[in-house]
């Protein structure tokens, strides 16, 4: 009698377990996917840009008083503050455009000359027009640019009793280089920071005060502007 309960004991064990391998191959299995990619988007710099810009400008400036050669030493560092537009074009990781600006300059020098003559050069304003060309890295731009400018200098001579003498206006032109990069913030708005370095033609004005004689300015203007702009 004993044996007979422990054999039925077994195959009730081995039925049981029959039954739950069944039922959990019948259950349905849990899936497992893999996380979706997000796309992150790819900036595009082509397009219109309108922006404004503040900086320093560094003024290289020398009068040279003909026929003797005496030269004075008339540049002077100024703040600077304007406004630029543009558009670019790209392909691939390559970007090309064209940008013009604008900015008025703070930058003016006195200096003493002989006989107790005095005399003062300066800059009132630069435009600049150029072409761009560049190497974007997504939002990051790295670009140099190419072009020409045109600087608005004046100059004013006293004598020795600091009376106006003479005074004159000339606007120069020149070729222009610059390099800088730009970092595009959001899909509209990009900031930036220039380098440019203007060479200018020479200027040559004949005060009545100098008895027939020239003054020669020569000058050379290098700009350090940040910039932001909205690209439409």
């Amino acid at each position: 009698m004993k044996k007979l309960l422990v054999s039925a004991a077994v195959v009730a064990a081995i039925a049981a377990a029959g039954i739950n391998t069944t039922l959990a191959a019948d259950m349905p299995r849990p899936t497992y996917q893999a996380p979706v990619a997000v796309a992150v988007p790819i900036y595009n710099w082509s397009g219109f840009y309108l922006g404004g810009n503040i900086g320093w400008a560094f003024g290289n400036s020398s009068a040279t008083y003909n026929p003797t050669g005496e030269t004075w030493d008339v540049g002077k560092n100024g703040f600077l503050a304007g406004g630029q537009a543009g558009f670019n074009w790209q392909t691939g990781n390559f970007v090309f455009g064209i940008e013009g600006d604008i900015s008025w300059i703070d930058g003016k020098r006195n200096r003493a000359w002989n006989g107790g003559i005095n005399g003062d050069g300066g800059t009132d304003w630069a435009a600049t027009i150029a072409g761009r060309f560049g190497f974007a890295a997504n939002n990051v731009l790295w670009y140099g640019k190419a072009g020409a400018g045109w600087v608005n200098n004046t100059a004013t001579i006293y004598d020795n009793t600091g009376t106006t003498v003479w005074t004159g206006s000339n606007t120069n032109v020149g070729w222009l280089i610059g390099a800088g990069v730009e970092v595009a913030l959001t899909q509209n708005w990009t900031t930036k920071i220039e380098y440019n370095y203007l060479n200018l033609d020479n200027w040559t004005g004949t005060p009545g005060i100098l008895n027939g004689d020239s003054v020669s300015i020569s000058r050379t203007v290098q700009m350090l502007k940040f910039g932001v702009n909205y690209k439409f």
